[in-house]
């Protein structure tokens, strides 16, 4: 019913959109990478034109963090502009069930931000899930008051440098690099690959399988 808050755009976002064939949203952007936007480089629905209403905005909610979508308006605006809106997970992922490990190493997950922006996993091996936390407290959705779940959590290393001001972005696109994927419990040591902008994102453990 609702999904938000929408932010503007990124540039590495862009390409992880392409890959999948997915319509990118976003509330606006940096200069450059609206003119890319609008010169057609993916499908996608700005909320600064916002085409037949898909955005909105939640008064009780400061500024820049009150914008909103849902996922029928968005589908309905996405197919009213022409888009594909039709999406096979399968032909880019495997889909199999992990059997929760109420033992294993991969228990807790932190990522190393700091302050208020650090975030980490808490494994439940009852549920085979992680629970996300931010800033030290559990991430709980707005509209079900439920904590925020994840089956799978897959940490890339690359490169990340400054644009501008108040901007930063990653070395995705035409690159490579390590990952580790926690999956029930359980760690894999494998790699990450992006061969050029409309390629897919893809995940491979050590021995290359995806």
């Amino acid at each position: 019913a609702e999904i938000g808050s929408i932010r503007s755009a990124r540039g590495p976002f862009i390409g992880l959109a392409k890959g999948y064939n997915a319509i990118y949203g976003h509330w606006g952007g940096e200069h450059d990478i609206l003119l890319r936007l609008r010169g057609g480089i993916i499908n996608n629905v700005d909320a600064l034109v916002n085409p037949f209403d898909a955005y909105f905005r939640k008064r009780q909610i400061s500024m820049p963090h009150n914008g909103f979508t849902s996922y029928q308006g968005f589908l309905q605006a996405s197919g009213q502009l022409g888009y594909n809106t039709f999406f096979e997970a399968e032909s880019f992922f495997l889909f199999e069930k992990a059997k929760p490990c109420g033992d294993c190493p991969a228990q807790m997950i932190a990522i190393g931000y700091p302050g208020v922006f650090r975030v980490s996993y808490d494994y439940n091996p009852q549920t085979g899930r992680y629970m996300r936390f931010k800033g030290g407290s559990p991430e709980i959705d707005k509209l079900t008051q439920a904590p925020v779940e994840v089956d799978n959590v897959i940490i890339m290393r690359t490169h990340i440098y400054p644009t501008y001001s108040q901007y930063a972005d990653a070395k995705i696109d035409g690159k490579e690099g390590a990952m580790q994927a926690f999956i029930g419990g359980k760690v894999i040591e494998g790699t990450w690959e992006k061969a050029n902008f409309d390629a897919p994102l893809l995940f491979f453990d050590a021995q290359g399988n995806p």
